[in-house]
Order: C-alpha cells, then sequence, then structure tokens
C-alpha cells in the first residue's frame, strides 16, 4: 500500500509539469503530493510493509518531486531572489551532490539515483545560464 502511495506521488510530480502554476490544481496537487511524503512512510511502519525497496522508491520520488517544483520555480525564483542566494544554492547542490555519490559507494547500486540527481542538476544549471542570459 505504502509503494501505491509513492507511485502516485511520482505520477503527480509528473502531472505539475503540465498544469499552469497558478491554478487551483497545481496547488491541489502540489499539497496532496506534500503530504503523501509523509504518508507512505507512516503507512509502510503502521503495516509492517517497510522494506528497502520502499525506501529507495521513497528517495527517488522525492528527488523526482523536487526536480520537477525546481523546474517549474526556478524562473519566478531567479526573478525575484537576490544573486547572493544563489551560492548557497551551490553549496547545498554540491554538500547534496557529495551525499548522493557517498551513498552510492557504500550500496553500489544507487546508480539510477545519481543519473536522476545529475540530470536535474544539469537542467538546474543549464536554466540558470538560459535566464542569465537574458
Amino acid at each position: 500500500m505504502a509503494d501505491t502511495v509513492t507511485a502516485a506521488r511520482m505520477a503527480a510530480s509528473l502531472f505539475l509539469l503540465f498544469l499552469p502554476m497558478k491554478s487551483i490544481w497545481f496547488l491541489v496537487i502540489y499539497t496532496v503530493s506534500g503530504l503523501t511524503d509523509v504518508l507512505d512512510g507512516w503507512l509502510a511502519r503502521k503495516y509492517g510493509n517497510a522494506s528497502e525497496f520502499g525506501a529507495r522508491l521513497d528517495s527517488i520520488a522525492d528527488l523526482l518531486f523536487y526536480s520537477v517544483l525546481l523546474i517549474r520555480l526556478f524562473p519566478i525564483l531567479y526573478q525575484t531572489l537576490p544573486g547572493e542566494i544563489w551560492y548557497a544554492v551551490l553549496g547545498i547542490v554540491l554538500v547534496r551532490f557529495a551525499a548522493y555519490a557517498t551513498a552510492a559507494v557504500k550500496y553500489q547500486f544507487f546508480w539510477f539515483r545519481i543519473l536522476l540527481y545529475i540530470a536535474g542538476q544539469y537542467a538546474f544549471w543549464h536554466l540558470l545560464r538560459h535566464w542569465r542570459s537574458i
């Protein structure tokens, strides 16, 4: 059951790419997706369904959710936040990448997650370069 909730969050995250940002549906799906992040773990523990696969699926769903939000919110954030903030963002990204790299070395089968993360970061920095040139 918990893995189904996680899979639904992944589908909802992808659906956010196609909704207008200022629509009520974007807000509803965004909120429900955020709540299911807590719900899936609770369901897994409550019903004794916690598994390594579920934990990994949850991590991938989180990464997908945050990547979609970054893609959707980046243009707005870039225009409103001061330039100094982006140095802090770079620091956070580097720390997260180091954490993912450490997990990849430790568990040796997180490469799919690493590739997703790198793809998300590539998209982020590509967008950053694009908007700076405007």
